[in-house]
């Protein structure tokens, strides 16, 4: 069952409410008023509770990010969760914003267990190589390449001497393995 009801998202006429739904887009009648675009849920006269989108678009889409879960559950319908999202461009820019909040949440929540595989002994070497060449940082903006591997070969060494690895780097470097 949903958390809101066909009654509450659509007109008599069957048309989906849209602006009307929200304390910061709606022109219309405050009784319509299911949902707020701020962070947090707010409450307002007559102590009624309006949910946060941004909340529940977090909350659902983090798992999900295809917007199903968040549509069915929350809406009931897919057809009302992409008239929503195509509404109001106020409407538009808070479910960017919680769009953009849940993919960060989605990749710390990998980075963590990446990070617990490495720690555990359970990470394969593509793994562990993928968080040392970090391929989610944007490349830093230089004209010439050599200072960018210069500088990634200097974290290279530090962290191998912060585990007390260097012996064992000179050893393959010295057995022709590395440069």
């Amino acid at each position: 069952m949903p958390i809101f009801d066909t009654k509450q998202l659509k007109s008599q006429n069957g048309v989906v409410r849209t602006k009307s739904l929200f304390i910061e887009t709606s022109y219309d009648d405050p009784r319509f008023w299911i949902m707020t675009l701020k962070e947090h849920d707010q409450k307002v006269k007559g102590g009624k509770t309006l949910l946060s989108l941004p909340r529940l678009y977090v909350e659902y889409c983090t798992d999900d990010p295809s917007e199903y879960t968040l549509a069915q559950e929350v809406f009931g319908s897919w057809k009302v969760w992409s008239a929503l999202a195509n509404a109001d461009k106020r409407i538009q820019h808070a479910i960017g914003l919680a769009r953009v909040e849940a993919d960060v949440k989605r990749k710390s929540l990998a980075f963590r267990e990446v990070i617990k595989d490495i720690k555990s002994g359970d990470a394969s070497f593509q793994t562990k190589k993928w968080i040392v060449d970090e391929p989610w940082k944007a490349p830093e903006k230089a004209t010439d390449g050599r200072k960018i591997r210069k500088k990634q070969t200097e974290v290279a060494q530090a962290a191998f001497e912060k585990e007390g690895l260097s012996e064992d780097l000179q050893r393959l470097k010295d057995e022709g393995y590395f440069q």
